[in-house]
């Protein structure tokens, strides 16, 4: 769609973006033929009558309207600054407004090696795993706490400079997502990596907007858990359109923004899995997921900040999630047995029961937050499970 060129402004050297001329007479060219085979698609495709084939070609219409106008690439340049503006190792290239219009777009030139390139070099294979911890945080920053993100982070539009810096550029094509949309996602891929298949099933409905009543459900679960099966444990790795083939045959219509944003995970998968084979999305995401889920449920204008150490992730995340959910069922266990003994004695009791879920979600909260004093949380948790365990028993 465009042409960069280097060139020296104020004895500076820059990048200058062109856009290809007649661009836009040949892209509604192509627009129209696609609106011509509207029927012959819909009938090749197998499509169903949830998919609104018209507001799918509206969407590609607006999108490359977007992308030919290098003004919306400067506002999302700045956006995405702005965004990282307090994270040292992540960058965007600066912009020289005064020299920016529809056509051309002049930006500060980032010297670098392109990610794809940095591959097959003869890099430290530390260097390269660092550099997957901090395009994979970077990422998930993007989505699931600023609800925009870079929708093309192929190897070339990522550069690491000297300082080891990640630098994206091209910010033509971008996405944005709403909360609630994130909340279903967060769910949904939640769901996906626990392989609970009941679960995945009822978070791809949510992202789709469909009812369990209008769909084959038992289908959809199986072939949902034949989804799952092939993504965690087949040869092939993923593919980027299962989902939207699961969509299209039980007639459930994804956002848009669902699908561009997997296509754009699994580039940055893709990128990273070739910088170090052994490469776990789940290890780094999972401390990024729970700060998401916080802001998701926190007052608004709550700040959320998430630590972009290149230090390998503390694996025992999952353990401390896993704790946390233990942690809120005891916790209603309590509740049951302070109304159990209320409904007995028709008053309000401060019972044991009420200091055990005390002790317990004290604890829980030191183990979690208390760092070097986290043994203490350990300890009154490890006791106030065993005390549950004791008066289960004796209650019996």
């Amino acid at each position: 769609m465009a042409q960069v060129y280097k060139g020296v402004l104020e004895g500076k050297p820059v990048a200058v973006k062109i856009l290809r001329p007649n661009l836009i007479d040949t892209i509604n060219i192509d627009l129209s033929i696609l609106d011509d085979f509207r029927p012959v698609m819909r009938k090749v495709l197998g499509l169903g009558s949830n998919f609104d084939i018209d507001a799918f070609l509206l969407e590609i219409r607006e999108m490359l309207t977007r992308e030919v106008d290098l003004r919306t690439e400067a506002v999302n340049m700045r956006r995405f600054e702005d965004n990282f503006k307090n994270v040292k190792n992540v960058s965007v290239p600066k912009i020289y407004p005064d020299y920016c219009s529809a056509n051309v777009f002049t930006m500060e030139f980032i010297q670098g090696i392109q990610i794809k390139d940095i591959i097959n070099m003869p890099v430290p294979q530390s260097k390269k795993s660092e550099y997957t911890r901090t395009i994979t945080k970077s990422y998930l920053k993007q989505v699931y706490i600023d609800g925009f993100y870079h929708a093309d982070p192929h190897g070339g539009n990522m550069l690491v400079q000297e300082n080891d810096t990640i630098a994206f550029i091209d910010f033509g094509a971008v996405g944005s997502i709403d909360d609630e949309l994130k909340k279903n996602m967060l769910e949904f891929y939640y769901a996906i990596n626990n392989r609970d298949v009941e679960g995945a099933t009822q978070g791809f409905l949510k992202i789709g907007g469909a009812d369990a009543r209008d769909v084959d459900i038992r289908r959809l679960k199986k072939d949902m858990d034949s989804l799952i099966a092939n993504q965690n444990y087949g040869f092939e790795g993923r593919q980027s359109d299962n989902y939207a083939k699961l969509g299209l045959k039980y007639d459930i219509r994804l956002p848009g923004e669902f699908s561009t944003l997997q296509r754009a995970i699994l580039l940055i998968e893709g990128v990273c899995l070739e910088l170090d084979p052994k490469y776990n999305i789940k290890t780094i995401a999972i401390p990024v997921l729970m700060d998401a889920y916080k802001k998701l449920n926190a007052p608004k204008g709550a700040a959320v900040h998430i630590e972009f150490s290149t230090e390998p992730v503390d694996e025992k995340a999952e353990l401390r999630t896993a704790i946390q959910e233990l942690a809120d069922k005891m916790e209603g266990m309590g509740d049951k047995f302070l109304s159990l003994k209320q409904k007995k004695t028709g008053k309000t009791t401060f019972s044991k029961e009420l200091y055990l879920t005390v002790l317990l979600i004290a604890s829980t909260y030191i183990l979690l937050n208390g760092g070097t004093f986290s043994w203490v949380g350990l300890t009154g948790f490890g006791g106030s499970v065993l005390i549950a365990l004791l008066l289960v028993f004796r209650g019996k």
